[in-house]
């Protein structure tokens, strides 16, 4: 059953800041007295709602392909790009990889939040967002090559050095 022109019920999908979930339904909702249809999205650990005729402008992508899987990890095996010293140029690097919401982008900034966390400790903020993605990319590689968690994370682990 299509919900909407991209997306169909049971599809797995990335939202750029609810993380991974799978679309279980539409439902109708009222919002600001405003009646509309909506994508019902479940994750572990939450329930979010897409509005099916709003454009969604990379809000939402459905998971990696195998070949965009593979470019994504392989981006580890590069050099790491040097973060800024600066914490507003660092902090508009990690924004632009969320909201542009792609595997790749995000395990870059991963990639490179490892390296300078290497020379400088990193604030709070870039903490979490290095778990965030790593959590992210995890469950993606997981689902995508239909691997348990505990297998991707040790896989990850030997990718970094550290298994």
């Amino acid at each position: 059953m299509t919900l909407n022109k991209t997306f169909s019920k049971g599809d797995w999908i990335v939202h750029h800041r609810y993380g991974i979930g799978r679309i279980r339904r539409t439902e109708q909702k009222v919002l600001s007295k405003n009646k509309a249809k909506y994508l019902r999205v479940e994750t572990e650990e939450s329930v979010f709602w897409v509005p099916v005729e709003e454009e969604l402008n990379g809000r939402i992508r459905p998971l990696s392909s195998p070949s965009q899987l593979r470019e994504a990890i392989n981006s580890f095996k590069k050099p790491a790009v040097k973060m800024a010293s600066n914490y507003k140029q660092r902090r508009q690097r990690i924004n632009e990889a969320i909201v542009t919401n792609t595997l790749l982008m995000r395990c870059e900034v991963l990639r490179d939040l490892f390296a300078f966390q290497e020379t400088k400790p990193l604030s709070m903020g870039e903490k979490q967002v290095l778990e965030l993605f790593q959590n992210l990319l995890l469950q993606e590689w997981s689902l995508c090559a239909n691997l348990p968690i505990k297998e991707v994370r040790c896989q990850f682990q030997q990718l970094l050095g550290k298994g």
